[in-house]
Formats: structure tokens, sequence, C-alpha cells
């Protein structure tokens, strides 16, 4: 149960773990990583939209400015919200995404101890963790109704997503950086190569998309968000791109631009728009 009191004052105290410690799938304690889990950054009321965010890094940390700070300006703009502490190199694909996609389950589940909408679910990601949302808002799941565990039997499909500077399609936008290794640096079990191009999953049932990213981008081409406008624009999937002019890679809230920074706003009149 969430201690609210606590969290007010303290939200980093109060972690919302996503399995119990005995039960994490694939988990390595010789990784040194933590038990994922969610830090709640909850408004009050009974039927908030929520945003779940997921921090960039390259998958292989996870980036502090883009997270609790991301999850206050969210709240300000009317949304609950959760910060991801996913699992990163060494562990491969789907890893990260098993995480992810157990943070929606459980968030939708516990929605109403929560006060969030069950069906008003966003993920929002920066660059690798744009990347994250991209590979969970395209390819999720109904949840398995044979499960004994509760949260696996419900949804793991979000009702939005924003993607920030994200890595969309890896298979042709590559960094320099990430030369003589996986994309991004993390490995990818054999079965799971799709996730180099999420992009390239996009149909007529994916879910409503807002995008943006700066032409100086010098990490993550903005093609990746260009392909990703198309193809939604192309099965006719609400979405919302805008392409600033300048900026470099890992703005976050761009507070510092006046350009780059009308970012959140827009992306919340969008959200709002949609009925979040």
């Amino acid at each position: 149960m969430v201690n609210y009191a606590v969290w007010k004052r303290y939200p980093e105290l109060n972690p919302i773990d996503l399995w119990e410690a005995d039960k994490v799938p694939e988990y390595r304690r010789e990784y040194g990583q933590d038990v994922p889990f969610l830090t709640p950054f909850l408004l009050p009321g009974s039927d908030n939209p929520v945003i779940l965010i997921f921090p960039g890094g390259g998958y292989e940390a996870k980036a502090a400015h883009e997270s609790d700070n991301i999850a206050k300006r969210m709240n300000e703009l009317g949304f609950s919200a959760f910060v991801l502490d996913y699992r990163v190199k060494p562990y491969p694909f789907p890893v990260p995404q098993l995480d992810a996609w157990r943070a929606i389950r459980l968030v939708r589940r516990r929605a109403r101890e929560f006060g969030i909408h069950a069906d008003k679910i966003i993920v929002l990601g920066f660059s690798a963790g744009g990347h994250l949302a991209a590979s969970v808002g395209i390819v999720n799941d109904d949840g398995d109704a044979t499960s004994p565990d509760a949260v696996e039997r419900v949804s793991s499909r979000p009702n939005a997503m924003v993607l920030c500077y994200g890595a969309l399609n890896l298979a042709t936008h590559v960094s320099p950086r990430s030369a003589g290794g996986t994309p991004l640096g993390i490995g990818i079990t054999p079965g799971y190569e799709w996730v180099l191009s999420p992009v390239e999953r996009v149909n007529a049932h994916t879910i409503p998309a807002f995008l943006w990213q700066t032409s100086d981008d010098e990490l993550v081409a903005p093609g990746n968000s260009l392909e990703m406008y198309a193809a939604l624009q192309k099965h006719r999937v609400p979405v919302e791109m805008h392409l600033y002019r300048h900026g470099h890679h890992g703005m976050h809230l761009a507070l510092e631009d006046e350009s780059v920074g009308t970012w959140s706003v827009l992306c919340a009149q969008f959200l709002h728009q949609l009925g979040f």
C-alpha cells in the first residue's frame, strides 16, 4: 500500500517493486542492479490519467535528468506519474520490456488504489527510453488469463505513447557511438530482433503518439521520429510531431530554450484533446 504521507515529501522513499524479490523473471543478482521498481508521483483524486516515465541512458544507465523532474512537470500539467527503474546492460532484450510491460500491468491492476483511470495509461520515454516506450506501445498483449499472478492477467497495452528523441529504427539510424556492438550497446535474445525497428511493427491498431525531436540531434537521427510519424500517418493513427530547428540530444524539459521548452505543454494539449 502506498504511504501517501511519506510520498508527498519523499517519493524516493516509497518505491513500488514490480515483483516480489524472489519472483523477478531473468533476475541476476551478480549484475548488481535493483529489483525493478516504480516511484510514484500521484495527484489527489480517483480518476486521473497517468504517465509512466522511462528515462534514457542508452540501456547502460537511467538518466537522472529524465526522471523525477519529468514526473513533477507532468503533475503540473494534470497527470499522475510513475518513474520506472528498469533493468539495463548486461541484461539483454527482452528484459527491459518485461519490466515495462509489468509496470503497465501493475498500474492498471492497482488503478483504484493509485487514484488513476485504468484506461488512461501513457508511456513516455527519452532516447533509449523512447525506444522502450515505442516497443511496448506497439507490441503488447491482453494478459494471461491462466496465470496465478493477478497482475499477469491484466493487459500490458498502454493507451498512448510519448516518444522524446527516441531511437525508433535502429536498423536504419544507428549512432556512430554504437559502432562495434549491438545498437544502444545491449544484447538481444534470439527471436527478439524486431526490437531494432519497432517502427516497422506499426499498424492500424497502434496507440496514439506524440513525438518531438530536434533537427540538430547529434546522437539520434531525426529520421527516427520522421519514420515513426510517417508510419503512424499511413495507418491513420492519431499522431502529432514537433521537429524543432535547433537543440542538442538529451534536452529533457528544455526549460532553458523558449522554443523546445514548449514540448511538454503541447504534449499535454494533445493528450487532453484525446480525452486523457
